[in-house]
């Protein structure tokens, strides 16, 4: 085979060879640099070969050269065809590249040559040939060459659906068994192509586990799908991250090439998830953003009750970040349970004078939604506080309260009544605390009522003493009348002391004597034309304002004798037997001493055997036994009753 070839490469690492293949292909007569112009050359082909052309090689690096031109082939010495220059029956004749292309960054291509042919009209023709698949399988594209042609210039662009990473082209020469033409000629054959230098569109995300970008989801678990987006050179593969940032763009790295990514066990928050798509021309587009809420953990339900409320509310609180409070629910005794919309406050009134058993708990905005267990509880009590007589005061205190927690108390005073003690669940009698503010633990509901007595005037005279049980008649004995406050009130009376309901001395006045004390009133009688006898003493306190208990105003107790003076042994009349008890006696004195065992009595300084004696002997009541109280008994001599 001889031709014609102009060369311009690098050389040793470019290289023009005539290649043939017999089974499989071989390089020879090999070309590399600078041809300097057009150059003539010819190489032997072995006879065994099916398949003549030229192969073009080319290294990584520098191609800033123009390549190769062919031109004047001429294949001699193997031609069968007698009639020379013209085409063999039922040929079917390629022509293509040797290597196949990569052109999946490719957005088009078109091919240009020159064309001079003559061949039998629609029987015989030439046709631009394609592969996608590295010769597996080729497809014809553009029109026929067929008939006749002088040199003419063609282009023909290349479907896009061709152009991938093992593409190839060529021509095809066909003819069917009778009559003979030419054939076809080709030159200048350039391929040229367009580059994808676009960025592929952002892929558009979705999630089938997290389908609203504004909602909240109880899954973290979540789950992404995106659109392959379209690119002419089609898409390599995709770049994701899943982070808190609505704005990230995914580094350069392909991490899938399929179109979904999926995650676990996501912390409660809101999260962004990104992808962007690399295309086949290495081209990275811009990302893709979708947020996605994530919030696993209930709210909380808050009792709040204040002592003695008849109302508690509820509240609930979801935690940040979180999809917020959707509902508290609430029941009662066991009761339907009742949904409230929202956060709250709640009130929930309290009904009743028992208890009751409140339940409740919350639901937040996720979905599905996030139920708060177990259930919040409260116990509630029923404290009544009242007063004994009923309606006397408005006492402090009365109201529901916890169970376990300690409810406080308080009366206050009432005019006309005075407190006695609290008394628990109707116990009368059985005082529960004496003070007016007192305390009670709730473990169950209760009373708690107050005792009041009603606030009285009361005197009384609770009793009357003689000093002296013999009085002789002219001469005064002491009586001491003792007075008591038994009312509430500090009150002033007057008091009286009577012999026969005759009063003895001059009526005597109590002053501003309080509640519960006592006076002590010393009266002296005179018994000076008193008749001789015997008489009960009587004391009188008079009643007061509003008083109504008078059984005790007046007191009766003690005798009193009075006597004739010198009667000595009262046997009712003077005689030597007084004078003699009087002259046993003379010189005796009263004891005065309250240290002395002998107190109250009369002794001589020197006792006789006879001492302690009468103290009737001491007649005129001088302390001393002496010749006044004999010369009293000689004056009363023979006298009786």
């Amino acid at each position: 085979m001889s031709y014609y070839y102009w060369l311009d490469c690098e050389s040793g690492y470019d290289w023009l060879y005539v290649t043939y293949f017999d089974g499989s292909w071989h390089d020879t007569d090999a070309h590399t640099g600078n041809s300097g112009g057009w150059q003539y050359s010819s190489v032997s082909i072995p006879t065994s070969a099916v398949f003549v052309g030229f192969h073009f090689s080319s290294d990584s690096s520098v191609c800033d050269y123009e390549g190769a031109y062919i031109d004047l082939v001429r294949l001699t010495g193997i031609i069968s065809n007698p009639s020379l220059r013209k085409y063999d029956d039922y040929m079917d004749a390629s022509m293509v590249r040797k290597y196949t292309i990569d052109a999946s960054t490719w957005v088009s291509a078109t091919l240009y040559y020159w064309a001079w042919y003559q061949t039998e009209s629609s029987w015989d023709y030439s046709q631009v040939t394609v592969t996608d698949d590295a010769g597996s399988h080729w497809y014809y594209i553009g029109a026929q060459l067929s008939g006749s042609s002088g040199w003419a210039s063609h282009s023909l662009s290349i479907p896009g659906g061709y152009l991938t990473s093992l593409f190839n082209i060529g021509f095809k020469f066909h003819s069917d068994g009778s009559v003979h033409y030419e054939g076809v000629y080709l030159d200048n054959i350039i391929l040229e192509y367009e580059p994808d230098t676009t960025p592929p569109p952002p892929p558009v995300i979705s999630s089938p586990t997290h389908t609203n970008e504004d909602d909240w989801f109880s899954s973290n678990d979540p789950g992404f799908e995106w659109t392959v987006p379209f690119d002419p050179s089609g898409i390599e593969g995709y770049s994701y991250i899943l982070d808190h940032s609505p704005s990230t763009t995914p580094d350069e790295t392909v991490d899938t090439t399929g179109n979904s990514a999926s995650f676990l066990d996501r912390a409660d928050d809101e999260w962004w998830f990104h992808v962007r798509a690399k295309d086949n021309a290495n081209n990275w587009g811009a990302a893709d953003h979708y947020r996605i809420r994530v919030d696993t953990t209930p709210p909380s339900t808050f009792i709040i009750h204040a002592p003695g409320s008849a109302s508690i509310y509820l509240e609930a609180a979801d935690p940040t970040p979180g999809s917020g409070v959707y509902a508290i629910y609430v029941r009662i005794d066991g009761v339907a349970w009742t949904e409230y919309l929202g956060a709250g406050p709640v009130e929930i009134p309290l009904a009743g004078t028992e208890g009751h058993f409140i339940e409740t708990y919350s639901k937040d905005n996720a979905s599905p939604r996030n139920s708060e267990s177990p259930f919040k509880s409260l116990v509630v009590l029923f404290l009544t506080v009242n007063t004994n007589p009923p309606g006397l005061d408005d006492p402090t205190g009365e109201g529901w309260y916890d169970l376990g927690t300690v409810a406080y108390v308080n009366v206050d005073s009432v005019a006309g009544y005075i407190f006695e003690y609290w008394y628990l669940d109707g116990q009368v009698g059985t005082p529960y605390s004496l003070s007016m503010s007192t305390s009670i633990f709730m473990d169950d509901p209760h009373t708690l009522t107050a005792k009041f007595q009603a606030l009285v005037h009361d005197v009384a005279v609770i009793d009357v003493l003689p000093l002296k049980t013999v009085v002789y008649q002219g001469y005064s004995v002491s009586i001491n009348a003792t007075v008591e406050n038994q009312g509430d009130y500090t009150e002033t009376f007057n008091v009286t002391v009577q012999y026969d309901l005759t009063p003895i001395g001059e009526t005597q006045i109590v002053t501003d004597l309080a509640p519960a004390a006592t006076q002590t009133l010393t009266f002296s009688w005179n018994t000076t034309g008193v008749p001789l006898g015997i008489y009960i003493i009587i004391a009188v306190a008079d009643t007061v304002p509003g008083e109504t208990d008078t059984a005790d105003n007046a007191y009766a107790d003690g005798f009193v004798l009075v006597a004739i003076p010198g009667d000595v042994n009262l046997d009712g009349i003077v005689d030597i037997y007084d004078g003699v008890l009087v002259a046993a006696a003379l010189g005796a004195r009263l004891i005065t001493d309250p240290e002395d065992i002998r107190f109250g009595e009369y002794w001589h300084d020197d006792a006789c055997s006879r001492c302690p004696h009468d103290p009737l002997a001491d007649i005129n009541q001088d302390s001393v036994i002496d010749s006044l109280d004999l010369e009293i008994v000689e004056n009363n001599m023979g006298r009786t009753e």
